[in-house]
């Protein structure tokens, strides 16, 4: 009789208490984990923001470490900058969806192509990559390797 008391104060414990099964479960009866009653709700994720993440990559396909990569804002001209490290990977975090970014990147004297991310691009998590190009010497400018002939150079070879 003693058994069958303890047995059962011990069982209706466990079910009072939400404690789950005891250390005297009833045969073929598993021991049960205790129901959480305070569940904290799942974090919800941030629409409003959005990842921009790329690599910069050098004309010969290789990622360029060091190279600086300038976001801007097309509305209000602000921007921020992010330096590669050794894979070429940059990351700008907290972008509104709803504004238009450039992004271009320079390296060594070589300069990638401005790119645009916009609100219709729906993606979380945009990825750009950026290819750096030789940037063209502006017109006037001459090569650091080229010497400018003048009037006289050309009649001394007369």
């Amino acid at each position: 009789m003693r058994v069958s008391l303890i047995f059962c104060s011990a069982f209706a414990a466990s079910v009072l208490f939400g404690q789950g099964g005891s250390p005297i479960s009833p045969p073929g009866m598993p021991n049960q984990q205790p129901t959480p009653y305070f569940k904290k709700p799942p974090k919800a994720k941030d629409t409003s923001h959005r990842i921009l993440i790329g690599t910069v990559r050098t004309p010969d396909n290789k990622e360029a470490q060091g190279a600086i990569v300038h976001l801007s804002n097309q509305r209000t001209g602000e921007g921020r900058a992010f330096t590669t490290q050794s894979d070429g990977k940059f990351r700008f975090e907290g972008l509104d969806r709803e504004t238009i970014f450039y992004v271009i990147a320079e390296y060594k004297g070589m300069k990638s192509r401005t790119r645009s991310l916009t609100p219709f691009d729906s993606r979380d998590d945009p990825i750009i990559d950026l290819t750096l190009e030789p940037v063209p010497p502006a017109s006037g400018e001459q090569k650091p390797d080229e010497k400018k002939t003048t009037d006289k150079d050309k009649e001394k070879k007369k």
